[in-house]
């Protein structure tokens, strides 16, 4: 580290390895050439603070920007970036400063350093300061020395993190944890994550980067705790080979600054008109294939094909669930009023020619109620509805089916999860949910839970959370199989919540591990009016999908 001194991040980062059984913090080296935190200098006055600004003036102004800003988006709750003393925290472990010898961009640890970390033998060595390490010590650590690249290496190089994307109009914004190299930017990944990009404000982008990123160092010194050196294979999809050729980003020009923030005001005026003139309402689609069995769960792939069915203008219908029962088709799902501004979950029967009636309430809290996920089991349907925010998953029974229902359970996860998405494979239950770095979104981590019934209790899959990454993580429906190969409908939220549907072949699903690959994707695209989609389901014939439709006001 640079300094006791940090931002609130790696605080939280160091933290949590300091109260983790896996993980012993031997000793650190502190940067003594690094400049120490002072207060901001005293203004100067106005003709030599021009004079300054003119000579600087392409940082003048990405620091001038970034400043307006962060006022203007400020951090909702913790600030990641906030400085943050570890002196007491770290009272107790050895330290050494080290005097690195410097090149224009590197660090050489002095031999003093190099003695130091020898003698600690360590397992791992993070990097939170310094500038770019050289040298012997990157040989020490058995398993290297490792650090954060906040920004996706395949795609972007350099820096400043967080600011490309949003300039640019990335719908993605990603990080790796590395193990570093003599080579810059050649070292193995060890671990990725990916956000939405937040297309307005660089310092939102930034703050939820940071978050989303801070958990892939202790979920991967858990991992190589509990595997040993296998945990530090190459992951699916990696290569030990990276060519990587596009530019080097540094800090913006004025002239490129200019553009990526021109851009940026397009996109908020755009909004803007949008807001003024539609409304987005989510809607049901439907298709009937009567050539299909009762057992089929696939989904139909057209979806050019699918009838939409149009709630009432004050409120959106989402999240659909069908079921077969006594020969007749139920669909459950989210009713929100817009002025109660809180769902709760509906039912409606329907027919080849679409639903009949009107949709019946069957299931109203206090609090937020979606994504009605409906099973049978020992003869009795249950729900398990997505509860927002509340900490806890209620089960539900049908006592009288498709109307009345019970609370059968409450299920303590310790966490918030979302849109709970059950799988049984033959032998073992498993419950798919969308979790968030705490605190972050819940459209960034998938985590999974195993147990001998669906009733629980739960067990946490030690990889948790399996899946780092906006673009498929949480979960949009049902599991179903085509042929051998399972799939799982997962959410793509960049750059926003409900943007498109994204199927997974699940490659690997046992109690030790979890890996899958993007087979197909359903984007808003079959109609002008559709602006997303995000949950898909298939019950015999039938298949239902949500929509989020644009309407004039």
């Amino acid at each position: 580290m640079d300094s006791f001194r940090q931002p609130h991040w790696v605080a939280d980062a160091v933290r949590e390895m300091l109260t983790s059984s896996a993980v012993q913090i031997s000793g650190i080296v502190l940067n003594g050439t690094a400049e120490p935190w002072a207060p901001p200098p005293i203004r100067r006055r106005l003709p030599q603070r021009l004079l300054n600004a003119w000579r600087k003036r392409d940082a003048v102004l990405l620091d001038r920007y970034l400043r307006f800003d962060a006022r203007r988006y400020p951090s909702k709750g913790q600030d990641p970036f906030e400085p943050t003393d570890l002196s007491a925290d770290l009272a107790a472990v050895p330290y050494i400063t080290a005097q690195p010898r410097q090149t224009r961009y590197s660090d050489f640890f002095d031999d003093a350093a190099l003695a130091f970390v020898r003698s600690l033998a360590p397992d791992v060595a993070v990097r939170f300061g310094f500038r770019i390490l050289r040298g012997p010590v990157l040989s020490i650590p058995r398993h290297g020395v490792w650090s954060f690249h906040h920004d996706d290496n395949r795609e972007l190089r350099g820096g400043p993190a967080g600011l490309w994307e949003v300039l640019l109009g990335w719908p993605s914004t990603g990080a790796v944890l590395q193990r570093l190299s003599e080579d810059l930017d050649a070292g193995a990944t060890l671990a990725r994550t990916w956000i939405a990009t937040n297309m307005i404000s660089v310092n939102q982008n930034r703050i939820a980067l940071y978050r989303a990123a801070a958990p892939l160092l202790a979920h991967k010194l858990r991992e190589l705790h509990r595997r040993g050196p296998a945990a530090l294979a190459l992951r699916p999809g990696e290569s030990g080979f990276q060519p990587y050729s596009d530019r080097l980003y540094i800090a913006p020009t004025m002239a490129e600054l200019l553009g990526g923030l021109l851009g940026v005001l397009r996109r908020l005026v755009v909004r803007k008109i949008a807001d003024m003139r539609m409304y987005e309402q989510w809607q049901l689609l439907f298709g009937f294939d009567a050539r299909q069995t009762d057992e089929n769960l696939i989904p139909q792939s057209s979806m050019f094909r699918l009838t939409s069915i149009v709630p009432p203008s004050d409120r959106f219908w989402a999240d659909p669930f069908p079921v077969k029962h006594d020969g007749r088709f139920f669909v459950f799902f989210e009713e929100l009023v817009y002025a109660e501004n809180k769902g709760r979950i509906v039912v409606a029967e329907f027919t080849a020619e679409g639903m009949i009636g009107v949709p019946r309430v069957v299931l109203e809290c206090d609090f937020h109620l979606s994504y009605p996920f409906v099973f049978q089991h020992a003869g009795s349907w249950y729900m398990m509805p997505e509860m927002g925010e509340q900490g806890v998953q209620d089960v539900f029974r049908a006592t009288s089916f498709p109307d009345q229902w019970e609370r059968h359970d409450t299920l303590q996860f310790g966490r918030i999860i979302v849109d709970p998405t059950l799988h049984f494979d033959g032998v073992r239950w498993w419950l798919f949910v969308g979790t968030a770095p705490a605190p972050g979104s819940t459209c960034d981590e998938l985590s999974l839970y195993h147990s001998d019934s669906p009733l629980g209790p739960w067990t946490p899959h030690v990889g948790n959370p399996v899946v780092s990454d906006a673009r498929g993580a949480r979960p949009a429906g049902r599991l179903f199989r085509v042929g051998d190969d399972l799939i799982r409908p997962a959410q793509d939220c960049t750059p926003a919540y409900g943007t498109a549907i994204s199927f997974k072949r699940v490659l690997c699903l046992d109690t030790e591990s979890y890996r899958e690959e993007q087979i197909g994707r359903i984007d808003p695209d079959w109609a002008p009016v559709i602006a997303g989609t995000h949950t898909i389901n298939a019950a015999g014939p039938l298949t239902v999908i949500d929509g989020r439709m644009r309407r004039r006001r």
